[in-house]
């Protein structure tokens, strides 16, 4: 369809693309996507890079009932291993329980679309489905991820390699990433705004991240209330708790203290 390989060719800069991913050639000459995705790389051991699952915070699927029915006999089928060996998991192809999630889409569809004959495309993590996740593993603990600690942090723990499996990650480094450069954000690790979270404490680079978007998403909320102008609409912005960040929209850390629009 002319719009859907227009779409194709405004993704074709591979910028958009995750550089884990190899695009075997253009992408407007990539016909019947079935998917885009981005994997979760956060918590995967060593040597377990190929068997990234899905992050289930972000997918676009192309409806299709041969890859529903396909999905839905792998799981009525229930060959899944227990483990985190490489003969675990869906069909005892390595998508097993190192994977968050890895009975269910996470590590159902991180195993499908790596062994299915449908073309799937892994997109730029910190450009779509935004985390704020510093990309190396740390010190700190062996697998659940850590932010790279500030050089003026009281900290003993630092960053080591990358999860994965390159030698350089500096290319998906969310943690910085500019918000300017981003499509869609997961506040999964930077809480909701609506929690009104503590934005404070400068130990880690995520934090970085984790003010940008919870800024751009204050913006949107007060661009929205300007434009409707609607009496129904509390566009009262004077909470004290950390102003800076929360623009005015926090009376006190947690979600009881955040002003909603409609009262």
């Amino acid at each position: 369809h002319p719009k859907g390989l227009a779409a194709r060719t405004a993704l074709q800069d591979s910028a958009l693309i995750a550089p884990t991913y190899k695009l075997r050639k253009p992408l407007n000459q990539v016909s019947d996507i079935a998917a885009f995705y981005t994997r979760d790389y956060n918590m995967l051991p060593h040597h377990k890079e190929k068997r990234a699952g899905v992050q289930g915070g972000f997918l676009i699927v192309k409806p299709n009932q041969t890859i529903f029915h396909d999905l839905v006999s792998i799981v009525k089928g229930g060959n899944f291993t227990q483990g985190r060996k490489s003969k675990s998991g869906w069909m005892n192809s390595g998508f097993g329980q190192h994977i968050w999630g890895g009975m269910t889409v996470q590590g159902l569809l991180g195993y499908y679309f790596w062994k299915a004959h449908v073309q799937s495309i892994e997109l730029h993590r910190c450009k779509f489905n935004q985390i704020a996740d510093n990309p190396r593993r740390s010190t700190f603990h062996a697998t659940y991820p850590r932010g790279t600690p500030f050089v003026t942090a009281n900290v003993t723990y630092h960053d080591t390699d990358c999860k994965d499996g390159r030698s350089n990650c500096d290319d998906v480094q969310c943690q910085t990433w500019p918000i300017e450069d981003t499509r869609l954000v997961h506040f999964t690790t930077c809480k909701a705004p609506w929690t009104c979270p503590s934005l404070q404490r400068n130990e880690t680079w995520n934090v970085i991240g984790c003010r940008a978007m919870h800024r751009a998403w204050y913006e949107t909320r007060e661009r929205l209330e300007r434009e409707r102008g609607s009496t129904s609409l509390q566009a009262s912005n004077l909470g004290t708790f950390e102003p800076e960040y929360h623009l005015g929209y926090c009376k006190e850390k947690g979600s009881v203290g955040y002003i909603p629009m409609v009262q």
